[in-house]
């Protein structure tokens, strides 16, 4: 998701990927990382069980 996003977004935006996370509020950028990479880590976690 994250590769599609920043692959997609800075290519239409024009961005380098450090002035794409500066734009993201800290807040809710840092939350929405945090999401995503809880999101990708959770298959492993499940397959433990």
């Amino acid at each position: 998701m994250l590769v599609a996003e920043f692959t997609l977004v800075l290519w239409l935006r024009g961005l380098t990927i450090r002035e794409y996370l500066a734009s993201r509020d800290p807040v809710s950028g840092t939350v929405y990382y945090v999401i995503l990479g809880g999101f990708s880590i959770m298959p492993l976690l499940v397959a433990r069980r």
